[in-house]
């Protein structure tokens, strides 16, 4: 590398100021040196924790981006996301926001935590996610909002800043109420859509009162499908309730997707509901989970099964399938003849066999498990699994659709 001319280490030096009072805005308290030589600030004194900045890379990332009030995009990532970097909770505490989860994800999370701790990986603090039950689907928890993506508040953070979840969420929950709030307008009569770009929407049906906004009554039904969409409808409408789960469905695979579970209100809080089986909406309801349910099981079928071996446990642990039949969606489990196996529930199994070498597999309605001689006994859990064994005779299933 060449010298480094007057006008670049003046630019340089600017940057690094730029650099340092960014730092100081997010709350670091250690000192910062500029190295001209290096082309980096050191953060800390070398003795304690420090971390080194190289400013040439940083510097060229930054003025790539051509609008200003983008440019924070760089710093957030670059310096902000380093969850070692220690910040202070007055420069933290205006970024704190509430946000919707399925709880089986942060399950998944906690689970991993217990897999990497006992593998000696550390305790996993920054893994483990602190939160509250909102129902047996949702949980509220924190994050740091940076200028085009949330960080997930976990439990190193609490303890750095010396805070119980509690006091955090109540700042968060304010920190919201504070955030201006579009109306929700109506789509067609009886459905209500409050819509948004802040990642926020979704948490506002635990926070802020957007069902009193709309004309239905306390007795409506809400789906939270993506951080930035909340629906209510009408529980007695089924043209609306249909439309809810087409947009839903729609809304839980695009990016911020959440999940797509239509709630009602019990004892002061909503739990998940659905349509009697013979109403046209319970259909499509249905369907808008099915996307959701499945990311759910797959992001958690690997740390169960790495679970099971640290256990020394034998079950497999099957995935959810979402498959398409003549048009027609349907959630599938996976279950070898004879091999015990943890299923999540499906409409149908695909049943596999092996004897011949060659795998084949026929599907199975879930009802019919019984009368084959499948043994079914329920695994209690966040997420929902059935363990089946049994040697169910190849003669009892061949007569069901084969799987190609």
């Amino acid at each position: 590398m060449g010298p480094v001319s007057n006008l670049e280490l003046s630019n340089l030096s600017e940057f690094a100021t730029k650099v340092v009072r960014f730092l100081e805005a997010e709350g670091e308290t250690r000192a910062v040196a500029y190295d001209a030589g290096r082309d980096e600030l050191a953060v800390g004194d070398g003795q304690a924790l420090t971390h080194f900045i190289g400013l040439g890379r940083l510097k060229a990332r930054h003025d790539a981006i051509a609008e200003a009030s983008a440019q924070a995009r760089v710093f957030e990532r670059d310096l902000i996301a380093l969850r070692r970097m220690p910040t202070s909770f007055d420069a933290a505490a205006r970024r704190l926001y509430p946000r919707l989860r399925p709880r089986a994800t942060l399950a998944t999370l906690e689970l991993r935590r217990q897999v990497l701790s006992a593998m000696g990986q550390g305790d996993g603090d920054d893994i483990s996610v602190p939160h509250q039950e909102v129902n047996s689907a949702l949980a509220v928890h924190l994050v740091f909002q940076l200028s085009e993506e949330a960080v997930d508040v976990g439990q190193d953070r609490l303890k750095a800043w010396g805070r119980s979840f509690d006091e955090l969420l109540e700042v968060a929950v304010a920190n919201l109420a504070a955030l201006p709030e579009d109306e929700p307008r109506e789509l067609r009569p009886g459905l209500w859509a409050l819509t948004g770009e802040s990642g926020h929407v979704a948490a506002r049906l635990v926070v802020g009162s957007a069902l009193e906004k709309t004309t239905l009554g306390p007795d409506a039904v809400a789906m939270a499908p993506n951080q930035n969409v909340l629906l209510f409808a009408d529980p007695a409408d089924d043209a609306a309730l249909i439309q809810m789960a087409r947009i839903g469905l729609e809304a839980s695979q695009a990016p911020l997707g959440l999940w797509g579970v239509t709630m009602a209100r019990s004892d002061g809080r909503w739990d998940p509901w659905l349509p009697e089986a013979s109403r046209p909406s319970h259909g499509p309801l249905k369907l808008a989970r099915l996307p959701g349910t499945a990311r759910l099981y797959a992001a958690h079928r690997d740390i169960q099964a790495a679970w099971h071996e640290i256990q020394n446990v034998a079950d497999e642990v099957s995935p959810l399938l979402a498959v398409q039949d003549d048009g027609k969606p349907y959630g599938s489990a996976v279950w070898q003849r004879g091999v015990a196996t943890l299923l999540p529930p499906a409409d149908r199994v695909a049943v596999v066999d092996v004897s011949t070498g060659e795998p084949r597999a026929w599907s199975v309605p879930w009802a019919d498990l019984a009368t084959l001689g499948v043994t079914l006994v329920h695994v209690e859990g966040v997420l929902d699994y059935w363990r089946a064994t049994g040697d169910v005779p190849l003669e009892s299933i061949t007569s069901y659709p084969r799987l190609q």
